[in-house]
């Protein structure tokens, strides 16, 4: 059987009238290329506008990236967090070839010279560390590496970089990015994910040869969407099936986490750390994906995905806010600093994920009960 197959059903109204509510929030916010997060807004429009049929969403996408295509040369440090998967997306939908020439501009960007950690691209030559958010205290090595932090490798860019450069090597015929693409995104599952309990660490630096941040909530929600992502743009690369079993192990790992509310915490398993709430809307997302992918069961993640998705439809408010998500966290050694982010933020990785999770639904169709939508 496809293991889609029970997926699909017809949406009821409510699911459009919350997508549309959420989605018109997206283009509103503050997009100053680029921020890290920015690039799930993008996609999200794109999805979003598809869903719903509304043409406005993708004429915001096209007109924003064709005018960062026109003024940005040369690149600048802010666009190695360019939404590119989105920017080859907009080139299928459109067959706009600035935009194909545009995306093949970045992608060189991306690579052409940079220096590997463990085969990964690094992120930063100069990682972003900062004093801990909260009680946390940093000894004296870590105080140090405040001054001098060295280079780092940061779990972000997988949502980022493999799937960008595996779509833009399917859309030119250039097979060189999709190998580029696969084996970054190998590299980092062996760099940062956890061999033992599937999650993720945020990021490792190249100075002390260790890694950081296990559990935070979002890092698995950028590792999980990146690699569904890879496992879609190729799904016959001999790469795969590695990527396709460390996403099942992350889904494991998060299905055994997930709050009795449908949420998770900041970091994952402890409790004192809060409700994260971009986290659920992410899952909703990644479970549902996966499964359509089959790199898990239906029966897997069923639950778990019904109980996201209604997580974050209950945190939406009257005015298409997703509530209760958590800021730009940066980066810590100490591991209290991701329990103390501050959160109440309206910011593209919290509307965008939202709209992500509602716009699959929409498509294709609840996992969870209409009267739990029908507030």
């Amino acid at each position: 059987m496809d293991p889609s197959s029970e997926l699909r059903y017809s949406p009821p109204p409510r699911i459009g009238q919350l997508l549309r509510l959420v989605t018109d929030t997206l283009p509103r916010l503050s997009y100053e290329p680029w921020h890290f997060g920015d690039a799930i807004a993008f996609e999200a429009m794109l999805r979003a506008g598809e869903a719903l049929q509304a043409g406005e969403f993708r004429g915001f996408v096209h007109g924003y990236l064709r005018a960062w295509s026109a003024r940005e040369r040369p690149f600048t440090a802010s666009d190695r967090a360019a939404p590119g998967h989105a920017l080859v997306g907009l080139y299928r939908g459109t067959h706009d070839p600035a935009l194909l020439e545009r995306a093949l501009e970045l992608a060189r960007h991306l690579v052409d010279g940079r220096r590997t950690l463990h085969g990964v691209d690094v992120t930063y030559e100069r990682s972003p560390l900062r004093k801990p958010y909260g009680d946390g205290v940093l000894d004296a090595d870590e105080r140090a590496l405040l001054d001098d932090p060295g280079a780092g490798v940061f779990v972000d860019c997988l949502y980022l970089d493999p799937p960008f450069l595996c779509a833009l090597g399917a859309v030119s015929g250039w097979p060189e990015w999709v190998e580029r693409g696969t084996a970054q995104a190998l590299g980092w599952v062996e760099l940062l994910q956890d061999a033992d309990g599937g999650l993720f660490h945020h990021f490792h630096l190249e100075r002390t040869g260790r890694r950081y941040g296990l559990g935070w909530s979002r890092a698995q929600c950028w590792a999980l969407l990146g690699l569904l992502d890879v496992i879609a743009e190729a799904p016959t690369h001999p790469t795969v099936p590695k990527l396709r079993a460390a996403a099942a192990a992350l889904i494991r790992a998060m299905v055994g986490h997930q709050r009795e509310d449908g949420h998770w915490d900041a970091v994952v398993g402890e409790p004192d750390s809060r409700r994260e709430a971009a986290t659920a809307a992410f899952m909703a997302v990644g479970f549902r994906r996966a499964a359509r992918l089959g790199v898990v069961d239906v029966e897997d993640v069923r639950s778990a995905a019904e109980r996201a998705v209604a997580a974050t439809v209950t945190a939406i408010d009257a005015r298409g806010v997703l509530g209760e998500v958590s800021g730009a966290v940066w980066a810590s050694t100490h591991e209290r600093h991701y329990r103390h982010v501050p959160r109440g933020f309206v910011v593209p990785w919290g509307q965008g994920a939202a709209a992500l999770a509602l716009a699959d639904v929409h498509e294709h169709g609840p996992l969870l009960p209409t009267t739990a939508i029908d507030r």
